[in-house]
């Protein structure tokens, strides 16, 4: 099953005849689910433009969070900044990947690509965030059995993700998002 969730927005060609309205869809042996707006052109626009407004500034604002980071880590040279701007980071390109800004500009001529950046941008998150919390948290100082415990833990996740990547990348497994 492959099922589209939200509601997406795009400009179709809608021909009518008479009371019969003709959209045309492809079934190629999956089950697909599709929720669909009808709407004008200037309600599509309006649409879009209130989308790209929003995502605009959610970007905008983590880009300016990775922006103070980055001038904290090289001001005060401490490790605690550069894992958090490696999260901002590996968010940020999420969200380039999740709204499809990526494919539009930096790689147009491959549109399987997404269905790989996007899943990994966002489980790597994971790691920094970690790292960040047990630099914040003085971890390997106040509780070492549980600094311990999360080494453990990140080793462990980041085998997984190279293996899982690298299967996938091999041709014998399909991601699915």
């Amino acid at each position: 099953d492959y099922k589209v969730t939200g509601v997406q927005t795009c400009a179709l060609p809608i021909y009518y005849r008479g009371d019969t309205v003709l959209i045309a869809a492809e079934k190629r042996n999956v089950t697909f689910h599709l929720e669909m707006e009808f709407a004008d052109q200037i309600n599509h626009a309006q649409s879009l433009q209130l989308s790209i407004v929003w995502w605009g500034m959610l970007a905008g604002f983590v880009l300016m969070l990775l922006l103070i980071n980055f001038y904290l880590l090289f001001s005060l040279k401490e490790m605690l900044y550069l894992w958090y701007s490696l999260y901002l980071c590996f968010i940020l390109c999420y969200m380039g990947s999740d709204t499809g800004l990526f494919f539009e500009f930096i790689y147009p001529d491959l549109p399987q690509m997404n269905d790989l950046i996007r899943p990994f941008f966002l489980s790597m998150s994971l790691l920094p965030m970690m790292l960040f919390y047990n630099s914040m948290l003085e971890l390997k100082i106040l509780s070492p059995r549980l600094y311990q415990v999360n080494r453990f833990t990140i080793m462990s996740y980041f085998i997984i993700l190279v293996t899982a990547y690298t299967t996938c990348l091999s041709g014998n497994l399909n991601v699915y998002t």
